[in-house]
């Protein structure tokens, strides 16, 4: 294109000028249309996504969507989800369309006006025919490449706003960024709290204030109360998935803070309610935890302590079924106890149940902690429940409330005394206590 103007140059400078009047047009035409379409690329963009997080969710939710009867409305939300997708995307072809024919009409009328010149310069015998000829074909080699600008905007707009939204995630420090934790002691489970207080960035109030308890290495803590009293938060503190406001947690005598991030969470081991599952094998599920493994004798042993063993030789292709995308094709119960399994691969001094055993029945509850207790009675465990069956089994139990420890003790301890623990144990004895008479009122 330079080489072209140089040669125009030097057989004309006049028509050389009129061929590069284009240029600062397009230049502006160009610069108005990046503009635009990159604010539209950033609208459809984030249309697309909120469409087809609704479609990953739906599908992923399909039991819970169907267990409601909501399809219709679930649908109904796509259809405008797509709908508004489809729109901004509509929008946006419409300006393209106005773009590139704005452009090619410029080009064109440009061209033409440059073969009229050319023909009125040859007639008068300003230039030569062979002159003019040339002249179309620079012409040509400056025109047509301007006009292959508005694809280059229009891509180069798209790829900005992709690469902007891919900027945001890769420039987000990782939480090992500033972990200000170096020191690798021998765990072995001692847990202590003093003082701990603990508040949400947007909230006003304290979701945990002022916790202090210390717990001896194979003790069996339970953790009860209402919902929002703080009993998640206070074990996400001490595998540092939270960061407290004030006071300290200590391990084994060691400062938390002290500690170094993923070598705490090697030796702590927490499950969640709600476990994740890969769209993998069950074996692999259960082995993923340690990527050498690969005795599944290994594997077997801890869904045995799990009980989760008899369901798995149970599908059709054992322990290489595959569990589906976030486990839907396993029940509540059978993700619980895979990830049960899990953490129980590798054994840690320190255990957590986040009220892991809320999907299984009783009589498996009991069978999975008696378990722990054998092979497990050296970590500490710490189990959050709403069973009260389950809570007195353990060797202390804390009571929260509004963020604080409204009680602790042992069951008989607490029994005795006249307080939220006592009102959560005859609320729930009365309940089963009605279950139970109702089960016998059918046999008779």
């Amino acid at each position: 294109m330079g080489l072209s103007i140089w040669q125009m140059s030097k057989l004309n400078i006049t028509l050389m000028a009129i061929s590069l009047i284009i240029s600062p047009i397009l230049l502006v035409v160009a610069t108005i249309y990046f503009r635009k379409v990159k604010k539209l690329f950033e609208v459809i963009e984030h249309n697309e996504g909120k469409m087809t997080t609704h479609v990953q969710e739906n599908v992923s939710g399909a039991r819970v969507v169907k267990a409601f009867a909501n399809e219709k409305y679930e649908i109904e939300k796509f259809e405008g989800l797509n709908r508004k997708f489809t729109d901004s995307d509509f929008l946006l072809a419409k300006k393209a369309a106005l773009f590139w024919s704005a452009t090619d009409f410029i080009c064109f009328a440009q061209f033409c006006l440059i073969a009229v010149t050319g023909i009125v310069y040859t007639v008068r015998g300003d230039i030569t025919i062979g002159v003019y000829t040339a002249f179309l074909a620079y012409a040509g080699n400056i025109i047509w490449p301007m006009r292959q600008l508005g694809r280059l905007v229009g891509d180069f707009s798209k790829a900005t706003v992709a690469v902007s939204r891919l900027d945001d995630i890769l420039q987000r420090e990782d939480e090992y960024h500033n972990d200000n934790g170096t020191l690798t002691p021998e765990i072995h489970g001692d847990v202590k709290f003093e003082g701990v207080s603990f508040k949400f960035s947007d909230s006003t109030y304290h979701q945990l204030e002022n916790i202090s308890f210390a717990v001896k290495k194979g003790e069996t803590v339970a953790i009860i109360g209402k919902t929002g009293s703080g009993k998640s938060t206070l074990m996400k503190l001490l595998v540092r998935l939270l960061d407290y406001q004030e006071g300290s947690i200590y391990i084994d005598g060691v400062l938390l803070g002290d500690i170094e991030k993923h070598y705490l969470r090697q030796n702590v081991g927490i499950i969640l309610q709600e476990p994740f599952l890969f769209s993998k094998t069950v074996a692999e599920n259960i082995g993923i935890v340690d990527r050498n493994q690969e005795d599944i004798s290994r594997v077997q042993e801890v869904a045995k302590i799990a009980h989760v063993h008899d369901d798995i030789v149970h599908f059709e292709k054992g322990y290489e079924t595959l569990v589906g995308e976030r486990g839907v094709t396993l029940s509540g119960g059978q993700k619980q106890r895979v990830a049960i399994a899990r953490m129980l691969l590798k054994p840690k001094p320190i255990l957590i149940f986040d009220d892991s055993l809320s999907a299984v029945d009783t009589e498996t509850d009991i069978q999975i902690r008696n378990a722990l207790k054998r092979e497990w009675k050296q970590s500490t465990v710490f189990i959050i429940t709403h069973r009260i069956t389950t809570a007195k089994e353990a060797d202390r139990i804390f009571v929260l409330d509004h963020g604080r420890i409204a009680e602790s003790g042992s069951h008989d301890e607490l029994i005795k005394k006249a307080g939220l623990y006592r009102s959560i144990w005859d609320i729930q004895s009365r309940i089963d206590f009605q279950v139970e008479g109702g089960e016998n009122d059918e046999r008779i």
